[in-house]
C-alpha cells in the first residue's frame, strides 16, 4: 500500500487528534469539522487530497478491485474528519499484480487494506521523512504483531 496525506480533515489515532487544522499561532489545534460546519474553510480549498493504492497478488475482476478500495477506504474514514469533502481529492486505488491463480476474498482484502490504511495514515504526521518519500505504510505483519500486542496488554 502507498498513502498520501495533504488532507483537509484533522487526522485521529485512537481517538485523539494527532495532526490537523491549527489556530493562528500554531500554538494549538482548532476543528476542521467546525471551521467546515461554520463556513470558515473558504480559503482551505486548496491542494487538500489524501491519495492511497492499494496492491494485492489475487486475482481480482475489475468490480472486485473496486470494492476492495470502496473498503479500504473506511480505514481513511475512521481516522480523517472530515473526509471526502468537496475540498478534497481523496482517492483509493486498487491494482492487482497478478496473472496468476491466486484466489482470496475480496472481503478480506478489503478489511485488511482499511486496517493497514488507517495505521499508515496515523504513521504519516511522525513520518521523519518527506521529500523524497519513502514508504512507511506498515506491513501486514506489523499489523498483525500490533493488534497482538493490543490483545496482550488489554488481557493482563
Amino acid at each position: 500500500m502507498a498513502v498520501v496525506v495533504n488532507a483537509l480533515g484533522d487526522i485521529f489515532q485512537d481517538g485523539a487528534k494527532i495532526a490537523g487544522m491549527t489556530t493562528a499561532d500554531r500554538k494549538g489545534f482548532v476543528s476542521a469539522e467546525q471551521a467546515l460546519l461554520m463556513n470558515q474553510y473558504a480559503d482551505l480549498i486548496t491542494g487538500n487530497t489524501t491519495i492511497a493504492a492499494v496492491f494485492t497478488n489475487a486475482r481480482l475482476s475489475v468490480s472486485d478491485l473496486q470494492k476492495v478500495a470502496n473498503i479500504a477506504s473506511t480505514g481513511m474514514a475512521r481516522c480523517i474528519r472530515p473526509v471526502f469533502t468537496m475540498a478534497d481529492g481523496d482517492t483509493v486505488y486498487a491494482i492487482s499484480l497478478s496473472d496468476g491463480d491466486v484466489q482470496s476474498d475480496v472481503n478480506t482484502i478489503g478489511v485488511l487494506a482499511s486496517l493497514v490504511m488507517e495505521k499508515a495514515i496515523a504513521r504519516m504526521p511522525s513520518s521523519p521523512a518527506r521529500y523524497p518519500m519513502k514508504s512507511i505504510s506498515p506491513t501486514f505483519d506489523n499489523l498483525i504483531s500490533d493488534t497482538q500486542d493490543q490483545k496482550s496488554a488489554i488481557s493482563h
